[in-house]
């Protein structure tokens, strides 16, 4: 959260290997959003799908490396 304040980024991108690192994704976007609601947030790795990034609330999901780099350069757009 505060690198992000402190770098200004347009995106910040989460990843989780295994289910256990999901579930604290809720909680970190919400506190990226309660200090910067404009921050765009991806997410990928192992366990995410399109119907876990609805789940806690990002605003795109990478199902692999280039995937993930024309995700954001959509939210950018």
């Amino acid at each position: 959260v505060e690198e992000q304040l402190k770098t200004d980024s347009e995106i910040v991108a989460l990843s989780a290997l295994m289910t256990t690192s999901m579930l604290a994704m809720p909680k970190v976007i919400g506190m990226i959003r309660d200090r910067n609601p404009n921050v765009k947030i991806m997410i990928g790795g192992g366990q995410m799908s399109e119907k876990i990034r609805q789940y806690v609330g990002a605003d795109a999901y990478g199902a692999n490396a280039a995937s993930a780099v024309e995700k954001a350069k959509e939210l950018v757009a």
